[in-house]
């Protein structure tokens, strides 16, 4: 065996071996399948068949061997669920997966979808899920821990994944989760699962768009029952919205569940629908639960009718604007809300007094706005 220069490998330091890397002997992967994936049904994922494998023992030169494992590319937690195997053959003693790399990358809700059980193998083979070894992911007591390799396999499991959208300003905040119980197709009680954000650094700028919204993704078993409740430093609160949609259509492995229910707690008075925050107090200046169309937003000392502070759209386009999310749960069909707001206009940092009678070719004239709503995300 001679390397790159012709020279004798045999005899170079440190020992070069046929594992991946420069002589760091982390062990040689059969397939590494893709886990970034943003969502959305576009996307079907990696399907692999009818493929014979051996050599993938884990040994003292490749200690870390194995069949399968995940990408670790440290954007962010999310994996395509989609991703399906079916006519596995394994020769040898070969690791079948190993996903401990990846969850030290913080990828940690890997769902692969063993179609007919040859990876998981047994006596009979058992269609089911290998999971990331995290109670997020292994809360039916059909999972079993593999150990050594951060993994489970959920032989007789169905696990269908909900993404819950929600306003994007509990993106920053760690206390933010998702507190899920409830029981599977067979009535039986999972354990209690724990969702929390995953999603990779994004600049203000982004999460303040009014289309920007942060993703918790639920795998659970189909068919099963479930009630789930947000809580923010331990203290259960309903997020304004939680927008839900099936992420593994096409391709889901089992029907939908039976029932996702979302404690919405106690619904508010809703004679305010409009939530400032506290820009209009003396100490205020917070954009709390304000967007903007494009161009950004900021609170700055002055606000209309002598209040203490006002809300700015930064750009000037009649195209830009402000935005809100309402809560959802004084959206009642039939009733109908009035929306007043006060304008504070400057001209070259001075208050403005515009002609209210002018024509729109008349520089003086005054500004006029437009309201439209969207319903969804």
């Amino acid at each position: 065996v001679t390397d790159a220069m012709g020279e004798d490998a045999s005899t170079v330091w440190p020992v070069r071996t046929h594992c991946s890397g420069y002589g760091d002997r982390d062990g040689i992967v059969g397939i590494r399948l893709d886990s970034y994936h943003w969502g959305g049904t576009r996307a079907t994922g990696t399907q692999i068949r009818n493929i014979t494998f051996s050599g993938f023992s884990a040994t003292v030169d490749c200690p870390d061997s194995t069949m399968f494992d995940v990408d670790y590319h440290g954007k962010g937690g999310f994996f395509d669920p989609r991703n399906n195997i079916r006519d596995i053959l394994v020769q040898d003693n070969s690791t079948l997966v190993n996903l401990c790399k990846a969850q030290e990358m913080d990828v940690v809700e890997v769902a692969i979808h063993d179609v007919d059980g040859s990876l998981m193998g047994g006596s009979i083979n058992t269609p089911g899920f290998i999971v990331s070894n995290v109670g997020a992911m292994t809360a039916d007591n059909r999972c079993v821990e593999q150990p050594g390799t951060c993994a489970s396999f959920c032989a007789g499991v169905c696990l269908r994944l909900m993404r819950i959208a929600v306003p994007a300003f509990y993106f920053h905040d760690d206390g933010f989760q998702l507190e899920l119980e409830g029981a599977n197709e067979n009535g039986q009680s999972i354990s209690s699962v724990i969702v929390k954000n995953h999603e990779y650094h994004r600049p203000m700028e982004d999460l303040l768009n009014w289309e920007s919204h942060t993703r918790l993704f639920v795998a659970l078993p189909a068919g099963g029952s479930y009630i789930g409740r947000f809580t923010l430093n331990g203290q259960a609160i309903w997020p304004i919205f939680a927008d839900m949609s099936y992420e593994d259509n096409p391709n889901e492995c089992g029907p939908d569940f039976a029932v996702l229910d979302l404690d919405q707690l106690s619904p508010p008075s809703c004679n305010e629908i409009v939530v400032n925050g506290d820009a209009g107090d003396e100490v205020g200046g917070s954009t709390h639960s304000w967007q903007d169309i494009a161009g950004g937003v900021e609170a700055i000392a002055g606000g209309a009718d002598g209040t203490a502070f006002s809300i700015l759209n930064k750009d000037r386009s009649r195209w830009h604007g402000l935005a809100q999310h309402l809560d959802t749960r004084c959206m009642v069909e039939g009733h109908s809300f009035a929306v007043r707001a006060k304008i504070r206009l400057t001209k070259d940092g001075d208050l403005w007094v515009c002609n209210v009678d002018g024509y729109s070719g008349d520089p003086a004239s005054c500004v006029y706005a437009t309201m439209r709503y969207s319903y969804g995300i």
